[in-house]
């Protein structure tokens, strides 16, 4: 048995450290003698804290650790393979910015402080039959909002075209929790004959929030922006400022159409999307 200063030792755990894996259940000594409430440690368990060391380095949490202990080598590999994605994800993210931060020493330091210009567009939206869901979710969860609609889709035998759109309804921005409505396009008959209460009543109903919306033709004021999300408020700013010098009052339908996303698999510095305003 081992002493929590020899086991500190042993594994290069700090004894404050021991000590908060105890209390949480992650490594509880062998024993604790009832007389001091000395800690002492078995040699199985050099094995389980060379275990904990080894999964904290790969940046799992202490609770995710925690699992791992607990199950089986199953569960294991699909953590790890979890956490490989998320920490692929996470460099191709850091190259981007390495490369955007060399682009501007390029430039020129004062380039940092350039802001973006955008040209803006004006136009006429034509009507068009969306699947349509709102939900208040994760900004996490919005790839897999839209796959949703597409497998509705799918279900229900309709031809989706275009590229989907949201309309954000939140007041704030809250990345855990945002209040939105996703949109894919779909194509219905073109014929004069077309009947839009039989199209809808072949719809099947099913206990999700998605339905088949029209939206109709509106005049839209719009621009394009290339690059992440992050500073996607740039052209949001554009726009309003445009609208503001302009004769056009906006409606309060605003939403962005993702031209190129993540299901294009390009990296975020090559993103596209379409930020339309619906005015009158």
């Amino acid at each position: 048995m081992y002493s929590i200063s020899q086991f500190s030792k042993l594994t290069r755990l700090s004894p404050r450290m021991l000590r908060h894996y105890d209390k949480i259940g992650l490594l509880k000594p062998q024993t604790i003698d009832s007389m001091n409430n000395y800690r002492y440690y078995s040699d199985s368990q050099v094995s389980t804290a060379m275990e904990i060391v080894k999964l904290k380095k790969y940046d799992f949490s202490l609770e995710e650790i925690k699992d791992i202990l607990t199950n089986d080598d199953i569960f294991l590999k699909k953590m790890v393979k979890e956490k490989i994605n998320l920490i692929n994800k996470s460099v191709r993210a850091k190259t981007d910015i390495l490369e955007e931060m060399e682009m501007y020493l390029k430039k020129g330091i004062e380039s940092i402080k350039d802001m973006n210009t955008y040209s803006i567009l004006y136009g006429t939206a034509q009507e068009q039959y969306v699947i349509k869901k709102r939900a208040s979710i994760s900004i996490h969860e919005m790839d897999k909002t839209i796959d949703e609609l597409y497998d509705y889709a799918l279900k229900n035998n309709l031809y989706t075209f275009n590229t989907p759109f949201t309309n954000f309804l939140s007041e704030d921005f809250n990345e855990e929790n945002l209040n939105v409505e996703f949109f894919v396009p779909i194509k219905v008959n073109s014929a004069s004959t077309f009947d839009e209460k039989n199209f809808l009543a072949e719809i099947r109903k099913d206990d999700s929030n998605i339905e088949i919306h029209k939206i109709p033709s509106h005049t839209i004021v719009s621009t394009i922006h290339i690059g992440s999300y992050e500073n996607i408020g740039l052209a949001y700013y554009a726009i309003e400022k445009w609208i503001s010098e302009s004769n056009f009052n906006p409606t309060g339908f605003t939403y962005e159409i993702y031209l190129r996303s993540t299901e294009s698999l390009v990296s975020e510095k090559d993103f596209v999307t379409q930020i339309c305003y619906e005015v009158d």
